[in-house]
């Protein structure tokens, strides 16, 4: 993480860990690809992928993973790739979702780029179209049936889109738990921040 946005992290992850941590409350197993590898995630499709710690870029920069060492590159083409994890949780109980993607050359009405969150086959998140500039927050919420299934699915046939971060906690009472709260609340306040990080090249 870039060291301007590093202060700012730290000290919501302090807060969040007054509570609780925020790593346990995440159902999802290797989140943020730390093992340097897929371990934990199911993938289903033409599936071209590389597990990453910086990629070129189409003006000269680097991508830089979101959160940690590792990000997940996606350029599957001709059909999308799904990604996917079976949790247990509480049936009737309210979760969130967040990830972070960065989708070169992505264009929402393109048929040839895919990209999509989905619980139990039920897409909850299509973004709009994107620069290649910068990392994008996805959340959504669910309920839970006491064993659900999170997946991703990506296909990009001019370029590629990156994927980092993913979590998925309990909402109880309308509000996140504490280690969630502080997942959301850095989510959220870096998310502007990385869309004005587009307009610089990374040296």
């Amino acid at each position: 993480m870039p060291s301007h946005l590093r202060s700012a992290a730290l000290a919501l992850a302090a807060s969040a860990a007054v509570a609780g941590s925020a790593d346990a409350a995440n159902l999802l197993m290797n989140g943020s690809f730390e093992t340097g590898d897929l371990s934990g995630w199911t993938v289903v499709g033409p599936n071209s992928h590389s597990l990453n710690t910086m990629r070129g870029r189409s003006d000269g920069g680097s991508i830089f993973a979101e959160d940690g060492t590792y990000f997940l590159g996606d350029g599957t083409v001709g059909q999308a790739t799904t990604y996917s994890q079976t949790f247990a949780d509480t049936a009737g109980a309210t979760y969130g979702f967040s990830f972070w993607y960065y989708a070169s050359a992505y264009s929402a009405d393109n048929p040839a780029t895919n990209l999509f969150a989905s619980v139990n086959g039920v897409k909850l998140f299509e973004p709009a179209a994107t620069d290649d500039l910068a990392w994008y927050l996805a959340t959504g919420t669910f309920t839970g049936t006491g064993s659900d299934t999170f997946a991703f699915g990506s296909r990009n046939d001019p370029a590629g889109n990156f994927f980092d971060n993913f979590a998925v906690a309990e909402v109880t009472g309308g509000v996140p738990e504490p280690g969630v709260w502080g997942l959301m609340i850095l989510g959220f306040g870096l998310s502007g921040a990385a869309l004005r990080r587009r307009r610089f090249a990374v040296a």
